[in-house]
């Protein structure tokens, strides 16, 4: 099973300068199959020229802009050019970050540094000694209830306000949001982007806002936990017209 820290949507590297100054990094990262975990940078990255000189590194895991959500952790990296290392590297971060990954490799592409690009394996990190908080996920796998008493799944972006209730939005006429103006209760657990389950379900109960106060508190919360993502998202929502149409949604009661 991945180990808790893995499960987080974003790492923030240190790396170590001559002078013995760390120099920390928010980055992208995934787990692969031996435990270790990998990620990739522009190969003139200056992270990547102080892991040249030194393999000891601390990690710890955060939110997009680099705010921790835990307690640094010693572990080394290393620089990997093997193909096979760096094939499995990028199917996992494809299969954690899904088509943000899929736009990120096009980009990169267009500009020519993607081959350019170093990966990084990372080993010795030390699991988290608790359970991740399902808030500190990247993904949540949201269960809606219809007429005949069946559940569906659907993974969203979401993130917690300040009373603890965790927050969220969807298309206006979505069926996850007519199957909640006919019943509250839901279920919730914590999921990769394409909706792969990262733990078990748990029960909850959900209501659709248009209260100016809480949409924009979500609104708020959703773009510190996403950063640019949600400033595209939001770009596009709005060129396609539909962005007043968005209905948000609050979830209380998920542990």
């Amino acid at each position: 099973m991945p180990t808790p820290i893995a499960q987080h949507a974003y790492l923030s590297l240190a790396t170590k300068k001559r002078n013995g100054q760390w120099v920390w990094t928010p980055i992208w990262f995934a787990q692969v199959a031996s435990g270790a975990l990998v990620a990739f940078s522009a190969g003139n990255a200056g992270k990547v020229k102080r892991l040249r000189n030194f393999s000891d590194i601390q990690v710890k895991a955060c939110t997009v802009s680099g705010k921790a959500l835990g307690a640094a952790t010693a572990a080394t990296a290393r620089l990997t050019v093997a193909p096979d290392e760096c094939a499995e590297a990028y199917r996992a971060l494809h299969e954690k970050y899904g088509w943000q990954m899929k736009a990120l490799d096009f980009v990169s592409r267009l500009s020519g540094n993607f081959h350019r690009r170093q990966v990084l394996v990372i080993d010795g990190h030390s699991p988290d000694a608790m359970p991740t908080p399902i808030a500190q996920h990247a993904y949540l796998s949201l269960a809606t209830k219809k007429r005949n008493g069946q559940w569906v799944w659907t993974p969203i972006w979401f993130a917690q306000v300040a009373s603890g209730a965790l927050v969220a939005f969807s298309a206006g006429n979505a069926g996850k949001v007519k199957r909640l103006r006919n019943f509250s209760d839901i279920q919730v657990k914590a999921c990769t982007v394409s909706g792969k389950a990262l733990g078990a379900a748990t029960a909850a109960t959900a209501r659709l806002t248009v209260a100016p106060d809480e949409c924009a508190e979500a609104y708020r919360a959703l773009h510190e936990k996403y950063g640019w993502q949600m400033k595209a998202l939001d770009f596009v929502s709005r060129l396609s017209g539909n962005f007043h149409r968005r209905q948000v949604l609050v979830i209380d009661g998920a542990s």
